[in-house]
């Protein structure tokens, strides 16, 4: 598990330094995602349950996951390098709270009163990390907003696998987000993208793979350990994007922020850690 907070804090460093010190356009580093996916899926994504491509394309409720893995990692790639490698790991963490809510509504789990004031608290830190600006003063822009929906698209995607668990491999459910990634990003990368040059391709294949390898040691993680602590120790992801951003890139919060990182970052731990 620390492997894969390790992968995805590099991938998302990355994203921060070709997004804006490079300009590479957040389609060819999801593009690049994809087609090295699937390379992985193939080679490296073992499974006792086989790999069924055919379902990937033509179950709805497979192409309804990779789509909505379309609209998630596309919001987060492209919020990296607008709001910083912090901020937007910070916003995409809440996945998590999004994902228990729509858990209580489609899948009707219970919500303990423990878990409901953990929300709570989680969303006024959502509030207080979104509303302001590192000098303090209120915003809430465009990038905010589509932080926030990416990370209830990867909310709804949590309940999608639940159910997609119980008859289709691990293999399969994680090639349906890489081909429809591939299959919707392909023209868009291949329109607004100019030649990024051999680093570059290097710099985006590294990044694919840390994504890449980042998955396949959060699924290893979790059949090893109990929930609460797999997620416990993937909180640790966003503290280490914010402090690779801070060093890497001179980002920085101002105190409101911090205290909505703060909040948000307690409300969602207690809300996957406790017990329902």
């Amino acid at each position: 598990m620390l492997l894969s907070v390790g992968c995805f804090t590099a991938n998302t460093l990355l994203l921060k330094y070709l997004g804006s010190i490079r300009g590479v356009d957040f389609s060819l580093a999801l593009l690049t995602r994809a087609l090295l996916g699937v390379v992985i899926v193939f080679f490296f994504f073992n499974s006792r349950r086989p790999l069924e491509m055919r379902a990937a394309i033509t179950d709805p409720r497979l192409v309804l996951r990779g789509l909505l893995g379309v609209a998630g990692t596309a919001a987060f790639y492209w919020t990296v390098p607008e709001l910083g490698a912090g901020k937007a790991t910070l916003i995409g963490t809440t996945y998590a709270l999004f994902g228990t809510l729509f858990a209580a509504i489609f899948l009707r789990e219970r919500l303990s009163r423990g878990r409901v004031a953990a929300l709570l608290t989680a969303f006024a830190g959502i509030a207080l990390l979104t509303g302001s600006d590192m000098s303090g003063g209120a915003v809430f822009g465009f990038a905010e907003l589509v932080a926030l929906a990416g990370a209830l698209s990867a909310g709804w995607v949590v309940g999608l696998i639940r159910q997609l668990t119980t008859r289709y491999s691990n293999s399969t459910i994680y090639f349906s987000q890489c081909f429809w990634i591939g299959l919707t990003v392909a023209p868009l990368a291949c329109f607004r993208s100019a030649w990024p040059g051999w680093e570059g391709v290097g710099f985006l294949a590294v990044g694919a793979v840390a994504a890449g390898y980042g998955q396949i040691a959060l699924v290893q993680g979790f059949r090893h350990l109990e929930v609460a602590t797999g997620s416990s120790i993937q909180m640790g992801l966003p503290v280490m994007a914010s402090l690779g951003g801070f060093l890497l890139f001179g980002e920085s919060f101002s105190l409101l922020q911090i205290a909505g990182a703060a909040l948000t970052l307690l409300g969602t731990w207690r809300v996957v850690t406790a017990k329902h």
